[in-house]
């Protein structure tokens, strides 16, 4: 199911905690490790059941969470800023749409 070194991540949602958990697990030497927590020496890897896939998840509330992921976006080369995004596509669309409309209207036209 899993290549070596090939690292795999989940995230279940607890909207009653308004809580996000974190499991990132990879094998190493043909057993499954789980990165579990997050400590000043970075990713300390537990061995975890062979059966299972991933372990108890680290607990983050959901606006850490977000957070998180606008960092990880922005570190991967996309953008953070969903509004922005959004923004710049209604502008788009307005100029689309006005676009259209001229075009439209030239081709109604009669001579």
């Amino acid at each position: 199911m899993f290549e070596a070194g090939a690292w795999r991540a989940g995230v279940l949602d607890n909207p009653i905690a308004m809580t996000l958990g974190l499991s990132i697990g990879c094998i190493v030497d043909g057993r499954i490790h789980a990165a579990i927590g997050i400590g000043s020496m970075g990713l300390e890897l537990q061995v975890v059941d062979e059966a299972s896939l991933m372990p108890t998840p680290l607990q983050i509330p959901v606006d850490a969470g977000r957070a998180l992921c606008d960092a990880l976006v922005q570190h991967f080369g996309g953008t953070s800023n969903s509004r922005q995004l959004r923004a710049d596509y209604d502008a788009e669309r307005g100029r689309v749409d006005k676009l259209t409309g001229a075009l439209l209207d030239i081709a109604t036209r009669r001579p």
